[in-house]
């Protein structure tokens, strides 16, 4: 139950964090065990069309989620 001076449920930390795991950690952890981004120092985190997507940032290799 939420207590006054309190942030909503849906403002709170773990929803975010859920939220992150679900839609970028989640996915691009999938796509690092097939073999993708396996010589990337850094990989890009995109929003394109609603859809999250991968960049290797040197070579510009896509991947769609």
């Amino acid at each position: 139950m939420d207590h006054p001076g309190e942030l909503p449920a849906h403002l709170r930390r773990r929803p975010m964090r859920r939220a992150i795991q679900k839609h970028i950690t989640d996915p691009l952890s999938e796509e690092m065990l097939r073999g993708r981004f396996k010589d990337a120092q850094k990989v890009m985190v995109l929003m394109k069309n609603d859809l999250i997507e991968f960049q290797e940032e040197e070579a510009g290799v896509l991947a769609k989620v």
